[in-house]
């Protein structure tokens, strides 16, 4: 994206991403690992001059104190010292990649499962030092375990398509489930952030990879997917409609010649914080992008791809609005075109996921950038707000649907320590699910 204005002030919310504030008193949200942008939220210009100057009379609260007690606060120097001393690092997908000063905790990214007895849901525990390790745990009807799996960092998305087979992505790393154990799996080149599974044969991921030279010392991204068929990864090139960077944030795939990819494209001539939602078609042959208008003239991003029981393919993201706010952005492929899901009820949050039965409803959740669960029941392209985002300090990432009565919701609960966010449909209410044994 374009340079952005000079950031005065920043803070972090998960392991990879966090808030800041820039000189022109926009609230931007950053996603380290994957440089993804997930927005901004203007701020009165009145709150942005009061913690300014919050932040100043700490600081200088703390230098009186480092001066009456004599001495200064030690830097630790060497290859720890970026993070021992409070500075994010780059963004990479190397195992551990992670926040710096994250409380030690765990959180659950992604679940998905064979049947309602075997359940799977990934994500990570992470300690003072920032290192982030891999978490799987699973579900048997009855309880959920942790289950020990190789440690390739943070588990973004898991893909069970049997009961001996299932497949996590991380950072570092690819995983796999062979009924007896996970094993690593190596994975292409390029920057993998989603991941849809058909079997043990037929796995897809798509992601970004390094794009042409745009200017001095600057290169942009250009979107990649990647094909494995048992035994080698095909790397493919998928069109790039955006002139500086393209990002694939989202695939499914229904079938070997039916795969859809979304995220979004950011063109030259496009200032910081925007983008257009990018959308892609594999047939089996080669792949199209299917356009569709954006709500929003500045930000617009896909930031899932998902099918409900139905099979219909659905596109979640969230838009920027002309009120400054970020809404849901929902769209579900009618078969020729992507239609506007309507949503009734407050549409301040972004939404995530998607899953449901044939028999439906589609269920759709996702958070808003305050850090609540939003939940939506959805007939076709017309959803009711179901849970609103109320109920701060839990962000939902995922969810699985087993039957009408047996769905479930991922995501993190924030405290001192982070928890992993449970959440179980019975049928008639949503309710919170402890998962035991997930911290460090």
């Amino acid at each position: 994206m374009n340079e952005p204005n000079r950031l005065v002030a920043s803070w972090l919310r998960e392991v990879d991403s966090g808030w800041a504030i820039d000189a022109d008193a926009e609230l931007r949200r950053f996603h380290a690992s994957s440089e993804l942008v997930r927005g901004q939220e203007r701020i009165p210009a009145r709150w942005y001059r009061a913690w300014i100057a919050l932040a100043g009379v700490v600081l200088v609260s703390l230098g009186i104190a480092a001066v009456l007690s004599n001495r200064t606060v030690p830097q630790e120097t060497g290859p720890r010292a970026s993070q021992a001393n409070g500075v994010q690092p780059g963004p990479g997908f190397g195992p551990g990649d992670g926040q710096v000063a994250a409380h030690p905790g765990s959180s659950l990214a992604a679940i998905d499962g064979a049947g309602g007895t075997d359940i799977w849901a990934v994500g990570e525990t992470h300690g003072d030092g920032g290192n982030d390790h891999s978490l799987v745990v699973h579900w048997d009807g009855a309880s959920w375990t942790t289950t020990t799996v190789p440690d390739v960092g943070r588990l973004i998305a898991v893909d069970a398509t049997s009961p001996d087979d299932a497949w996590a992505l991380g950072y570092g790393g690819l995983l796999h489930w062979n009924g007896a154990e996970w094993t690593t799996e190596p994975l292409p080149r390029g920057n993998y952030g989603a991941l849809s599974a058909l079997g043990p044969s037929d796995v897809w991921l798509a992601g970004t990879r390094t794009g042409p030279l745009i200017g001095a010392n600057s290169r942009g991204l250009s979107s990649a997917v990647a094909h494995f068929d048992g035994s080698t990864w095909t790397v493919m090139q998928p069109p790039n409609p955006g002139t500086r960077d393209n990002y694939l944030t989202g695939i499914v795939a229904l079938s070997s010649t039916d795969v859809w990819v979304g995220g979004y494209s950011v063109d030259l001539a496009q200032g910081s914080g925007e983008g257009s939602t990018l959308t892609m078609h594999w047939d089996g042959r080669a792949w199209d992008v299917v356009a569709a208008p954006d709500p929003s003239r500045s930000l617009n991003i896909i930031w899932g791809m998902g099918a409900d029981g139905t099979g219909a393919v659905w596109a979640l993201g969230d838009y920027r609005a002309s009120d400054h706010h970020l809404h849901a952005l929902m769209r579900r492929w009618s078969g020729r075109t992507w239609e506007m899901v309507e949503v009734n009820g407050l549409s301040l949050w972004s939404a995530q996921a998607v899953g449901g039965t044939a028999s439906g409803p589609a269920w759709v959740v996702g958070s808003p950038a305050t850090s609540s669960l939003a939940v939506a029941s959805c007939t076709e392209a017309t959803c009711d707000l179901i849970v609103p985002p109320t109920d701060f300090d839990v962000t939902a990432s995922s969810i699985f649907v087993a039957a009408a009565d047996d769905a479930w919701i991922v995501g993190v609960e924030w405290g001192r320590h982070s928890m992993p966010l449970v959440e179980h449909w019975d049928g008639a209410t949503w309710a919170r699910v402890v998962v035991p044994n997930t911290i460090e």
